[in-house]
């Protein structure tokens, strides 16, 4: 009994287990720099097919062929190549945030267990219907993975997003004006952006504020908050149009930008509204992940 279900495991767990090493060392490559976000794994992806493929293919011919010819040798060499874009579909579908190490074992154990059950359901003998009952519920299962997989990242946004926000290293702070309501968030690489939208029918700094909260450049001299009072809202060139009103952080070392968008909006009137307050970063994930424009480089 021992061998007769250590065997086909063995066979069936070697491509798996190559197969999940490729996804756990491109997910370790791509994903534990400065940009966790989903566009990253595209190119890395793409390329964990073909290694993954060639792999299985070279475990089998070079330790299980020398003995004699394996059941189910064909599914294993070929599932990696539509694997790779089913991972690649369901880590965008799990959400833009993205966690190291929970994204990465999340998608090395589906693809484990991917091998596992279609060499399990290859390997069994029987009539046509029973063969096409067979792939059938193989298939229920392998969808019935993926679907796991994209609820678990779906599940844990929230705290990844957190993540992603303490990250940034700027003070968390929200601004206040009678009117706006913050409705996005944004975590970048050194910025956190928020939009504020406007709920009256005129707004007088345009349709919503975008806030970009970042620290100030250690070069520039004088800075913007240099002998500028914490917390009170001003505008940093009063002889341009559209300029954004800024407020200094405590610990002078970051600044709040606050734009009126789209360009046309004036945010004069509204600087002696303007409050700050200070945020979490669970607050911050729950709302909507907004794209809010690139960051300057």
């Amino acid at each position: 009994m021992g061998r007769r279900w250590t065997g086909p495991m063995l066979r069936d767990g070697i491509p798996g287990l190559v197969s999940a090493t490729a996804v756990g060392t491109v997910g370790a490559l791509t994903l534990a720099g400065n940009s966790p976000r989903r566009a990253d794994l595209l190119v890395p992806l793409l390329w964990l097919a073909v290694l993954a493929t060639m792999a299985a293919l070279a475990v089998h011919r070079l330790l299980l062929l020398r003995t004699r010819p394996p059941d189910g040798v064909a599914p294993h060499v070929l599932l990696p190549l539509p694997l790779a874009i089913v991972i690649l579909v369901g880590v965008n579908a799990s959400g833009r945030a993205t966690d190291p190490v929970g994204t990465t074992v999340t998608w090395a154990l589906v693809t484990l267990l991917a091998h596992l059950v279609l060499g399990a359901g290859w390997r069994r003998r029987g009539n046509w219907r029973q063969a096409s009952a067979r792939a059938a519920l193989v298939a229920v299962v392998l969808v019935g993975l993926v679907g796991a997989g994209v609820l678990l990242g779906r599940a844990s946004q929230p705290r990844w997003r957190a993540a992603d926000f303490r990250a940034v290293g700027v003070p968390l702070v929200v601004p206040e004006l009678p009117g706006y309501e913050l409705t996005g968030t944004y975590a970048g690489r050194y910025s956190v952006r928020l939009r504020l939208e406007a709920r009256t029918e005129f707004p007088p700094g345009g349709r919503y504020l975008l806030a970009i909260v970042e620290r100030t450049s250690p070069t520039a001299d004088p800075g913007p908050c240099q002998g500028r009072p914490i917390g009170q809202p001003f505008l940093e060139r009063p002889d341009q149009d559209h300029r954004p009103a800024l407020v200094c952080l405590p610990g002078g070392e970051a600044v709040l930008s606050l734009f009126p968008r789209p360009d046309g909006g004036r945010v004069e009137a509204l600087l002696p509204l303007i409050t700050v307050r200070p945020a979490t970063a669970a607050e911050l994930a729950r709302y909507p992940d907004e794209d809010l424009g690139p960051e300057a480089d």
